[in-house]
């Protein structure tokens, strides 16, 4: 793991009913994450390796409720690439996103301000049940 770890301390935002959300976006670089490129608070984001990003809730809610990840891509080159989310581990507050073309995690194309990931996580402090 490449240590391009970057923080932004800050608040959740709560909605009230015992939800969290954390939302954020972070722009896509080849081999890092610059920490100037990180929008939203209370997660730090971090380069694994080609199409591995690992975003860590800073006080992550006990249970998920949804995870959603979409790319942003704004440079004049025609990308098959789409953000996924992998692995949750709400003990540690670790979230994958993976860019992948098919079913192989890919770099971007190049360094464009506009190529972003955007995120958004809404948890639980407690079992949610019908």
């Amino acid at each position: 793991m490449t240590s391009a770890a970057a923080q932004i301390g800050g608040v959740r935002k709560s909605t009230g009913r015992g939800e969290v959300i954390c939302s954020g976006s972070f722009r896509l670089e080849p081999s890092q994450v610059v920490a100037s490129t990180i929008r939203g608070k209370g997660f730090t984001v971090q380069y694994v390796s080609a199409g591995l990003y690992t975003v860590t809730i800073l006080k992550p809610g006990r249970y998920m409720i949804s995870a959603q990840a979409t790319l942003q891509i704004g440079s004049a080159v025609n990308v098959d690439l789409v953000a996924q989310i992998g692995t949750i581990n709400m003990t540690t507050g670790v979230v994958q996103i993976q860019t992948k073309t098919g079913a192989t995690n890919t770099a971007p194309p190049t360094a464009d301000d506009a190529n972003r990931v955007n995120f958004e996580f809404v948890m639980s402090t407690s079992r949610l049940t019908q």
